[in-house]
């Protein structure tokens, strides 16, 4: 595909960082806080937004590594990063404008801005700074998948 600049990777570096430990963190302030409630504990685990979490973590960690090495970023590891943003993507966005709305201020505790604010839009932000946003085609989706 092709190189990233040493200012590219020292930004995602930082947003690799930024999203590992902002959805580890909500991810078990999640599971913590609701010990006791209805949808809590380790039900939490069961939700989309968890899981979508849970894998944009393990992308952006093994991300770093990737970033590191002298080879260029490969066709494939960029259909993964496109698929892990998209999921975290819309989690952000179903919680933001449809559950946000309704659940009023208790929507907004540590744990919901974390796993369904912070770690979207610095996913986003970081998959457009190491991708080339025209390289990737339908087609290499499809094959993927």
């Amino acid at each position: 595909m092709r190189s990233l600049s040493n200012s590219q990777k020292r930004i995602s570096y930082l947003l690799k960082i930024i999203v590992f430990v902002s959805a580890v963190v909500g991810t078990f302030l999640s599971a913590y806080a609701g010990r006791h409630s209805f949808m809590g504990g380790s039900r939490v685990f069961m939700y989309f937004t968890i899981q979508s979490n849970i894998a944009v973590a393990i992308i952006s960690l093994i991300g770093c590594f990737k970033i590191s090495s002298k080879k260029e970023i490969s066709r494939l590891w960029q259909v993964i990063k496109f698929v892990g943003t998209v999921a975290i993507t819309l989690t952000g966005i179903v919680f933001c404008f449809v559950l946000a709305p309704t659940l009023g201020q208790a929507a907004w505790n540590a744990q919901n801005v974390l796993t369904h604010v912070v770690v979207p839009i610095t996913s986003v932000v970081d998959f457009f700074v190491v991708s080339h946003v025209g390289s990737l085609k339908k087609k290499d989706v499809i094959y993927v998948i």
